[in-house]
């Protein structure tokens, strides 16, 4: 019960840290007290992630601990709550979404994880958010609330002011404090991962307000994250970092700052917002597009996405030892999470030279076949997909 109890709220508090792709429970505790200044959307988005969590917990769902399942229910209350005055009426808006989202999660991330080893994002969260805003419409109980997330007069500077509105915007906070909270943990845990959310914003920022001629401050504030996102995903969460992966990650700042464009105004006759549709729509394009690559030479996808730091040193060794860049010690070659049934120097058959093997198996009710097991038919992991 006690390691159940730690692995919940560590999820809960990765699910915070990994929206701007950071790890530890620490930067995620940071951000969730620093959304309870503000407590309409604090608490809206508190109740979608216990709600998430909670679900995730009594399915059986995998990776719990990591929160990595849990941030797009994050996601859809923080926007709920950004817009909607809390209520009743409201909080079950907010855990039907959240519930949704969860389950959306985890469907979408099989999915494109087995067609292309893509990674799901924030993609749930977009699409349920984008459910949940046309259904807020016909709903008269729910109260509309303008943002007041903003300040009076400059916080710091005009420039820094229009930067850190956009990340705190990432947790639908426009205040500028909230972003420089963000951008500190940022540099806390990845100098690199900071410099590309500064160039990426700079790109994408500078080619707007070249083709627009003026950018409208909102369109900056609630939409120039996807320019920082997009450059911190392509430059080092999910490419090994390289000068390769910085000209790409620049380059796709640029093409989401394009989007942005396109999405405002095709989406504002809905009367909806852009959120994160160009940051998803970039980056597994560009993903999606660099998997298909032949040969060896950089940029190279990240074998487990990761800090740059952390994808870079693990590229670093693949190179010392003459291993390929994506090479691990150790690659499942199954879906899911399995058993092991004999280890390294087993007791039966894992023996000299033959030691270091292992025999993967899967139980149910701490079984592994069904009926007598004369079959190999009986067996649960016989003819699972590899």
């Amino acid at each position: 019960i006690k390691q159940e109890l730690k692995d919940g709220i560590n999820g809960l508090l990765r699910a915070y840290a990994t929206i701007v792709f950071l790890e530890k429970p620490f930067a995620g505790f940071v951000i969730l007290a620093a959304s309870m200044f503000f407590p309409n959307l604090g608490i809206a988005g508190l109740v979608a992630a216990v709600t998430g969590l909670v679900v995730a917990r009594l399915l059986s769902f995998p990776y719990i601990a990591s929160g990595m399942h849990i941030f797009n229910s994050l996601l859809v209350g923080l926007s709920l709550g950004a817009f909607y005055r809390l209520d009743m009426h409201l909080l079950l808006l907010i855990i039907l979404g959240a519930i949704i989202a969860i389950l959306l999660t985890v469907a979408l991330s099989s999915a494109l994880w087995r067609y292309d080893a893509l990674p799901v994002l924030s993609l749930p969260f977009v699409i349920v958010a984008m459910t949940m805003a046309f259904a807020a419409r016909s709903y008269q109980s729910l109260e509309y609330v303008a943002p007041s997330y903003t300040v009076d007069g400059a916080f710091i500077s005009t420039s820094v002011d229009t930067f850190s509105s956009t990340l705190g915007a990432i947790y639908f906070l426009t205040h500028p404090a909230m972003g420089l909270v963000i951008f500190l943990l940022l540099l806390l845990h990845s100098r690199y991962l900071a410099l590309l959310a500064v160039c990426g914003f700079a790109v994408g920022y500078s080619l707007l307000t070249s083709l627009t001629g003026n950018v409208y401050p909102n369109l900056a504030a609630w939409s120039g994250f996807n320019f920082a996102l997009t450059a911190m995903a392509i430059g080092g969460v999910f490419i090994i970092p390289g000068v390769a992966s910085f000209v790409i990650a620049m380059v796709a700042a640029a093409i989401a700052a394009l989007l942005t464009t396109a999405l405002q105004n095709l989406l504002l006759g809905y009367g909806l917002p852009v959120m994160a549709f160009p940051f998803l729509l970039t980056s597994l394009t560009v993903m999606a597009a660099l998997r298909q690559r032949v040969g060896s030479r950089a940029p190279q996808m990240a074998a487990v996405p990761g800090l740059p730091e952390t994808n870079y040193e693990r590229a670093r060794l693949a190179r010392v030892r003459g291993t390929g860049p994506g090479s691990m010690a150790l690659l499942a070659p199954f879906y899911g999470e399995w058993d092991i049934y004999q280890g390294f120097a087993g007791k039966h058959t894992h023996k000299g030279q033959w030691q270091y093997a292992l025999d993967f198996y899967m139980l149910d009710d701490n079984r592994s076949y069904a009926g007598d097991g004369n079959r190999l038919e009986d067996f649960y992991c016989f003819g699972a997909p590899l």
